[in-house]
């Protein structure tokens, strides 16, 4: 079975991939409100017109409004780029200044007297205008709600302290008028793709020949960024083992295949993220045996030619040469690489 070793590294130039991104823009109805009423300086208690400002006269009154919005349908991992809340009122403001504070706060899709002391100022504006709708900056607000995993977020409309006595101001409200809205850009990541690349050195997209001994990098880039990924390898008998990883924060990781003798054929080499099986792609490689080494070439055998003449002979040595010649044969014999033995014998 192939030795895999894994470890995160950086993948090349896959590493270095951005990540696209969708932008977005939700606009939200208020999904809940109360009006308030405080006498002669009280706690607030419910009233039925969204107002801000006070109304001097016999009894003196102060107005405030609380409004909330759902944002529990924004999707799991947007980036929240901008924020807007927009508010209608259809007279004029008869104090100079006339500014109003909007407090944040969170929310539960219900209009509860609570609301109307709840949160803090998030910004303050002046009125300036009629009939027509006045945007107003709450980004930093909605994008905390967002990332607290809040699902509505809550704003209150109140005199600021530096409004003149006469200050009463009317809002447009969810059951009358123009209501408020709260409009959301957000960006989301393109969903991962799941690619795989192989190489070693150089990384393919494509099948891969290796030979035993040699070691194959399996490089995974656009996965989910942080989480478990499975790795499958479907051996040429069609056994599948499995392995897991974790991707890096730029949704890659790497895993390294070092091919022993037992590997020889075709393996199929997949990975998906563990929570999500449909994002996934696969991998081909062919093994191949290692190439026999080389036969030694033999050493080749003397010719007749290299011998020594036996055949000589001596009238006093009945046709066989004198010892002393042949120890003389033998050794150049010996000395040119030949074991020969030579018989001798006496007559």
């Amino acid at each position: 079975m192939a030795a895999i070793v894994l470890a995160l590294v950086s993948l090349l130039a896959a590493s270095a991939l951005s990540v696209a991104a969708a932008d977005f823009t939700d606009t939200l109805n208020a999904g809940a409100w109360i009006g308030g009423r405080s006498l002669n300086g009280g706690a607030f208690e419910s009233f039925d017109v969204c107002q801000t400002g006070i109304d001097p006269g016999p009894v003196s009154e102060e107005f405030n409004c609380a409004i909330e919005f759902d944002i529990s349908g924004l999707p799991t991992g947007a980036t929240i780029t901008a924020a807007t809340l927009s508010l209608r009122t259809s007279l004029p403001c008869l104090s100079s200044p006339c500014l109003i504070d909007v407090a944040g706060y969170v929310g539960n899709g219900t209009g509860e007297e609570a609301d109307l002391a709840a949160g803090s100022t998030v910004l303050t504006f002046g009125h300036t205008t009629i009939t027509e709708y006045q945007d107003h900056d709450v980004t930093a607000f909605v994008a905390g709600r967002y990332g607290a995993a809040d699902d509505w977020a809550g704003f209150r409309l109140s005199r600021a302290a530096a409004s003149g006595a006469n200050s009463s101001l009317p809002w447009d409200s969810p059951a009358d008028g123009a209501p408020p809205l709260l409009t959301i850009e957000y960006s989301l990541p393109d969903p991962p793709t799941c690619e795989l690349a192989v190489g070693g050195p150089e990384l393919i997209d494509g099948t891969l020949i290796a030979t035993v001994g040699d070691t194959t990098d399996l490089a995974g880039y656009d996965f989910p960024p942080d989480e478990e990924v499975t790795l499958e390898f479907i051996s040429p008998d069609g056994e599948t083992s499995t392995a897991t990883e974790m991707s890096d924060a730029d949704g890659a990781f790497d895993a390294l295949i070092v091919w022993e003798a037992g590997d020889v054929g075709t393996w199929n080499l997949s990975a998906y993220p563990t929570a999500d099986d449909t994002c996934t792609d696969t991998m081909t490689v062919v093994v191949a045996a290692a190439a026999a080494p080389a036969t030694p070439r033999p050493s080749p055998s003397p010719t007749a030619a290299l011998l020594p003449d036996t055949a000589a002979s001596d009238a006093g040595t009945g046709g066989r040469l004198p010892i002393a010649l042949l120890a003389i044969a033998v050794v150049a014999s010996s000395a040119a690489g030949f074991a020969r033995r030579y018989a001798v014998s006496r007559q």
